[in-house]
């Protein structure tokens, strides 16, 4: 073979190696993961980001003071070290020198054209600083603020009376982070690894304009990927950030999240490869049905319940939900292959580095009483100046039995002071009337958006968005309250359990069954690791063999 030829040979097999990199050929440790979500971001601006796809994103392109490990500890993040005091409110962080913010070219039409030049690379204390007090900050509106009020301050920051710059968080030096807390907080730690506490550099973010974290050009990422492209409706790419500094080595060449919301298709790409994994409600296991080439992982993230709505006309009278809980019969329970749910709180969620089940165990729930509920009920009707009333019973077709068995003993119990009707509905649709408010009682599931305990039971205080049942207590709120102010995982776990037992003895959710979603990944692809409640997942050490 003449030289001509050779060089010619040469450049089409360098040709060939990008083409496959290009579209995730290459395998091992230099893999394209392509990974499934159901929607695009709205955003990535990661004080105010609140979506799954969002999250995942945000948690890949970004290095928040500590992260998690895979052991779901915590592990040094842009902080390479930390002190607490002794009295467990103050946090000092050392930061890397070796931290920097990763520059693409196109930030040269809002930073500059010298800006490679002119812009300080380094992720500092004051990114931190200035990330937190947007947090916090009304004008945000970040939908994660209040995870944030055991920093002093910050509470008073978010209801406008105190300025940001009193909030508890200042820059001792360039490398230097300082902390304070109104109270001791045991789950501080895991809070900082959430997406509202990454940092956000000032300048940069001014120099969007309000566009920040809209598009490639408007977000600069400190993570072990940066946003490389996105491409709306598509997908979004992500690449290895060759400036990251972490404590791991970034193993795949990219990611790629692919906007899928077709579960069925889905699983067909990710049965061929095309796909390197994909999270499947347990509603869609019907598609896995014919599929035996993938490995699949159940996470514990949801509880089958009966669900309350408190802003109905009707049951909004705790008198009658608790007449309804107090006579649901702990044998028409056992219908299905489904485990029996040990509280409202989804087997996933955690306390600190546990599981809180581990160390909670079964939430006492309202035992069977037909006296009380009889005695209950009459109660509740005087209070609404009514002799009957009428209710329907939403439900999925998979447990329309375990319904209409329950239905015959309320039936029975309360005659013709109660007329009962039952609606079987898509689970698609019951989730949407159950988000909407538009129900009077429902046995669905009750998911968690985050495996922290704490998080999940918040989300039943006054108007917060995941308050499916529309629940209202300024008591319950307390409970709630104080439990951030708890130092240790036992007094976190025993307020828990105080708030489990507080919402199912007033009727606002009774825990059934178990439920779960699926992780499905091809058989040749490894250590892609999903957060407890599959909440999100860390691509660092993904593989493809």
């Amino acid at each position: 073979m003449n030289k001509i030829k050779k060089a010619a040979a040469l450049l089409l097999i360098a040709a060939l190696i990008l083409t496959l990199a290009a579209c995730g050929g290459v395998k091992g440790l230099n893999a394209t993961i392509y990974y499934a979500v159901t929607s695009e971001p709205r955003c990535l601006d990661p004080q105010i980001v609140g979506d799954n796809a969002g999250e995942i994103a945000v948690a890949n392109c970004f290095e928040g003071l500590v992260r998690r490990g895979e052991d779901g500890g915590i592990v040094p993040g842009v902080a390479k070290s930390w002190s607490i005091s002794a009295d467990e409110c103050v946090y000092t962080f050392n930061l890397r020198e070796d931290a920097e913010w990763h520059l693409i070219k196109n930030f040269a039409d809002i930073l500059g054209e010298d800006y490679k030049d002119s812009f300080d690379r380094s992720v500092t204390a004051q990114d931190f600083v200035f990330a937190f007090r947007r947090a916090v900050s009304p004008e945000t509106q970040s939908p994660s603020a209040e995870s944030l009020f055991s920093i002093k301050s910050a509470r008073e920051i978010y209801n406008g009376s105190a300025s940001p710059a009193s909030l508890g968080v200042a820059a001792a030096n360039k490398h230097t982070l300082v902390i304070q807390l109104t109270a001791p907080n045991a789950e501080f730690l895991e809070t900082l690894t959430t997406a509202v506490c990454m940092p956000c550099s000032e300048k940069f973010f001014e120099a969007t304009k309000g566009r920040y974290g809209l598009d490639v050009t408007y977000l600069m990422c400190n993570g072990p990927f940066y946003l490389s492209k996105w491409v709306e409706g598509v997908s979004l790419l992500l690449r290895r950030n060759g400036d990251y500094a972490g404590e791991e080595e970034v193993l795949p060449a990219a990611v790629s999240l692919n906007v899928n919301g077709d579960y069925a298709s889905v699983i067909q790409k990710v049965s061929d490869g095309s796909y390197s994994g994909a999270m499947i409600p347990y509603s869609k296991k019907d598609v896995l049905e014919n599929v035996k080439s993938v490995d699949i992982e159940r996470y514990q993230s949801a509880t089958w319940s009966w669900i309350f709505n408190c802003k109905d006309e009707i049951l909004q009278n705790e008198k009658l939900r608790r007449a309804l809980v107090a006579s649901i019969s702990p044998e028409q329970e056992e219908t299905l292959s489904y485990e029996r749910a040990e509280g409202i709180v989804p087997d996933c969620c955690t306390v600190g580095e546990s599981k809180y089940r581990t160390l909670a165990g079964r939430t006492q729930q309202p035992q069977y009483n037909e006296a009380a509920a009889d005695s209950l009920w009459s109660a509740g009707l005087t209070e609404l100046e009514k002799t009957k009333v009428s209710v329907t019973v939403k439900c999925t077709a998979e447990f329309e039995l375990t319904v209409r068995k329950q239905v015959q003993v309320w039936q029975r119990l309360f005659g013709k002071n109660l007329s009962i009707g039952i609606e079987v509905t898509e689970t698609e649709k019951l989730e949407t009337d159950l988000t909407n408010g538009e129900y009077q009682l429902a046995l669905g599931a009750y998911r968690t958006a985050t495996s922290f305990t704490t998080k999940f039971l918040q989300g039943f205080t006054k108007d917060k968005k995941e308050n499916i049942p529309g629940f209202s207590s300024e008591e319950y709120d307390l409970i709630i309250n104080n439990m951030h102010s708890s130092d240790n995982d036992s007094e976190i776990v025993a307020a828990c359990r105080n708030a489990e037992k507080y919402l199912m003895e007033r009727g606002v959710v009774y825990p059934v069954f178990k439920g779960c979603d699926l992780f499905v990944k091809p058989k040749n692809v490894y250590d892609i690791f999903v957060y407890p409640a599959g909440e999100n997942v860390s691509f660092i050490k993904g593989r493809v063999e």
